[in-house]
């Protein structure tokens, strides 16, 4: 297998596998926690700003709350914003991987 062929391979799978942790480590510490600090949640809006930045431009859901206590329900256009911000997420840290490795053989 070529180098960068390998390479791609490896970004791929250490990208995947960096995006699933972190969505395991955010999803197993909202169910445990009740009120997730905000330092927690800010951690997520940072780790995973693809799929904050995707959900955010598709605007809050319809209102199902009063007037002044407004609750949004998700759409699925939101649902699939997100899904796609997953694998823009998924894309950005296999690239980062990428990188790293090409900037460490360049200068090796």
């Amino acid at each position: 297998m070529r180098p960068i062929k390998k390479w791609i391979a490896i970004s791929l799978g250490v990208g995947a596998l960096m995006t699933l942790a972190l969505i395991g480590v955010f999803v197993a510490a909202s169910e445990t926690i009740p009120n997730p600090s905000p330092a927690l949640v800010h951690a997520s809006y940072v780790a995973f700003w693809p799929t904050v930045g995707l959900v955010y431009l598709t605007g809050p859901g319809p209102n199902i709350g009063t007037p002044e206590k407004p609750i949004h329900e998700g759409t699925p256009v939101q649902l699939l914003a997100g899904v796609i911000g997953i694998g823009f997420t998924w894309i950005f840290y296999a690239s980062l991987v990428f990188l790293i490795f090409w900037l460490r053989k360049r200068t090796i």
